[in-house]
């Protein structure tokens, strides 16, 4: 992905669809709406063009929400109300199919997901904050078995409350503003064999527009890293693998 190609007029293609998908919205006051819910995938649909620039491909097969244990996912959103729109599926079929959902996400983006789970019948109680800051420390600490032991031990309070696992959601400029972009990075590269044979999945939500516009967190380094380290994309309310 790159913040401008010459030619290329995708960037301009994401602000007119960022702002339609905003008016839409407040409009319908349904972050559920089938209206809303395609102006957001026409947003995904230009994400993704932009990393297949020159990066990673992904498979033309999509895999489901449901069963996704040992997955380690990213998802690329522009805008607050595009990640809102597809977190909300996401944790849905997570708490479908008996499994508590922890999210690292700033606060006023954490208050907002709340406000919409409440607003769209969604149970909230299998929704908690649970900081990747914690995980960066265990990761600098003790490396991936850190990481491992983190995980397991989340997974035994959790299957105790007869869950069948977690959903792990991270938002990356969050966990660097609370730690540092080095110490994310080190994170990153052992996530993904981090959640192998757990009943854990990880999805790493990436600040698109933060990375086009401004690069106060998401700078090249970050974006490139996180085409290397996942094993699937969100997209379209599926997950694809990275080939």
């Amino acid at each position: 992905m790159k913040a401008t190609c010459h030619g290329c007029n995708i960037k301009d293609r994401l602000e007119e669809n960022r702002s339609a998908l905003i008016k839409l919205v407040s409009e319908k006051e349904n972050m559920l709406d089938e209206t809303v819910v395609n102006k957001s995938q026409l947003l995904d649909q230009y994400i993704v063009e932009c990393t297949r620039c020159d990066k990673r491909r992904i498979d033309n097969n999509k895999e489901t929400l449901e069963e996704i244990f040992g997955i380690h996912s990213t998802f690329y959103y522009y805008g607050h109300e595009h990640l809102l729109i597809n977190l909300l599926p996401y944790i849905k079929e997570g708490i479908e199919n008996n499994e508590l959902v922890t999210v690292s996400l700033s606060k006023d983006i954490f208050d907002k997901l709340m406000e919409l789970l409440d607003f769209h019948g969604i149970d909230r109680t299998s929704v908690i904050f649970f900081p990747v800051k914690n995980m960066v420390i265990a990761n600098n600490e003790n490396g991936l078995n850190g990481v491992r032991q983190l995980l397991s031990t989340l997974l035994k309070e959790i299957e105790s409350k007869k869950y069948k696992g977690a959903r792990v959601i991270g938002q990356p400029s969050f966990a660097i503003g609370e730690t540092s972009k080095e110490d994310f990075l080190k994170l990153e590269e052992v996530l993904t064999k981090a959640f192998i044979g757990m009943n854990a999945s990880g999805l790493c939500v990436y600040d698109a527009y933060d990375y086009i516009h401004n690069r106060d967190f998401i700078d090249e380094d970050i974006m490139n890293d996180s085409l290397e380290t996942h094993t699937h994309l969100l997209y379209n309310n599926s997950l694809f693998k990275f080939k």
